[in-house]
């Protein structure tokens, strides 16, 4: 968890307004999608962003009760925010503020988007998209009154290409009609199979390499007869199976009291799962394949 907001203001604050999406950091611990930055999962970021597409737009804020003068913001932060300090892939930053286009020109804690990927040494390409998006955040300035091409200068050791240096500074400097990028030299890569290489992340192979995803797990589905399993768990189970979020030696036991067999329980699931969204036969029927259950009281 990165703690760079720690300027405090009042939680009573209207200044985010009052229609606003909150959650509480401490309670829930941000939201899913918030999570996923956090741990820099970045193909979970794009699934969650499909999924829930609200949450690009829900503020995550944590309070620091320690102020003797009353609650006080520790931060209050937007996805955007959050991912362009971690080293994000363009595409990332790119779905972010195409689904919340505010962003891109919302403060959090006094800074810009393109402030905060200044400050953490984010890409050439990110910096671009960010001033692509809001032009006018190279004349604006930060929490500390410097505008974008002073923080750069601060920071520039973060950088440890010379060409992007000079790229960077070039695009903050003369704005972005006047850089022109060298093909040979941009960090985005085809592989042979068509897939895009963004930055160093590799969003269709990423997620392979993350711990759980190496590990077997067991889900134990209570009352997998029932219409709730039948119309929510196994649905929201299969949607995870296909964007490819559950680890390779998942099995997924169902347990109820009614007297039925493995098969019988995927006969009874395949219609709901069928309606469940535009998922492919060969999906469900793979899906299907590790689903078992048992009988019990």
């Amino acid at each position: 968890m990165f703690n760079v907001f720690n300027r405090s203001r009042s939680a009573s604050s209207n200044k985010f307004g009052e229609n606003c999406r909150k959650v509480n950091y401490d309670k829930n611990g941000g939201t899913v999608l918030y999570q996923a930055i956090e741990q820099r999962q970045w193909k979970s970021v794009i699934s969650r962003i499909r999924h829930s597409p609200h949450e690009v737009s829900t503020y995550v804020y944590r309070i620091d009760e320690s102020d003797n003068r009353g609650a006080k913001f520790r931060f209050m932060i937007l996805p955007l925010h959050a991912a362009v300090m971690r080293q994000p892939p363009t595409l990332v930053v790119s779905t972010l503020i195409a689904l919340y286009s505010l962003a891109v020109s919302k403060k959090c804690d006094g800074d810009l988007p393109l402030h905060v990927a200044l400050k953490h040494g984010a890409s050439l390409d990110v910096i671009h998209t960010l001033l692509l998006s809001f032009p006018e955040a190279s004349e604006i300035v930060d929490e500390d009154g410097h505008k974008p091409l002073k923080i750069f200068q601060s920071n520039i050791l973060l950088w440890q290409s010379e060409s992007e240096r000079d790229s960077i500074s070039k695009l903050l400097k003369d704005g972005i009609d006047e850089i022109k990028y060298d093909d040979s030299k941009l960090d985005v890569k085809k592989k042979d199979d068509g897939s895009v290489k963004s930055g160093e992340v590799d969003l269709k192979t990423t997620i392979n390499d993350e711990g759980w995803k190496q590990s077997g797990l067991s889900v134990i589905v209570i009352g997998a007869s029932g219409d709730l399993a039948k119309k929510k768990t196994y649905p929201s189970l299969l949607r995870l199976f296909e964007d490819n979020l559950l680890p390779a030696d998942t099995i997924i036991w169902g347990f109820a009291r009614s007297p039925i067999k493995h098969e019988d329980l995927r006969n009874r699931l395949k219609p709901f799962l069928t309606k469940a969204g535009n998922f492919s036969s060969n999906t469900i029927d793979e899906f299907l394949s590790r689903c078992y259950y048992q009988q019990g009281q």
